[in-house]
C-alpha cells in the first residue's frame, strides 16, 4: 500500500501528516485560487465574457464556436454583437472614450 513507502507523499496528502517538504493540498489550492485574481483583465474582455455568459453563447475562435454549435445542435454564436465588442476593445486600446453600453 502507498503508506508503506517511506518517500511517498501519501503520508502528507492521504493521511494529513505534517511534512516540511510538501505544501498541503488545501494550502496549494488556496494559493492557486488567489493567483487567479492577481492577473488584470481588460474591460473589453470582461464585457465579452459577460455577454457570452448572459447570452448563452460560446466564447472562443470561430472554429470552436462552430464545434459547440454542432455538438449542441443549437445556435451558440452571437454574430451581431461580436463586431461591436471587438470595436469597443479597439477603441479602449486607442484611448478613445466609449459611449455607455
Amino acid at each position: 500500500m502507498s503508506q508503506d513507502y517511506r518517500w511517498t507523499s501519501y503520508h502528507a496528502n492521504g493521511l494529513g501528516k505534517a511534512s516540511a517538504l510538501l505544501t498541503s493540498q488545501a494550502e496549494y489550492r488556496r494559493k492557486a485560487y488567489r493567483a487567479l485574481f492577481k492577473a488584470h483583465m481588460e474591460p473589453a474582455r470582461v464585457d465579452e465574457i459577460r455577454h457570452a455568459t448572459n447570452g448563452n453563447f460560446a466564447l472562443g475562435g470561430k472554429r470552436f464556436q462552430q464545434q459547440i454549435e454542432s455538438a449542441l445542435g443549437r445556435r451558440a454564436i452571437c454574430s451581431e454583437n461580436r463586431g461591436l465588442l471587438l470595436h469597443k476593445a479597439q477603441l479602449r486600446i486607442a484611448g478613445t472614450p466609449l459611449l455607455p453600453a
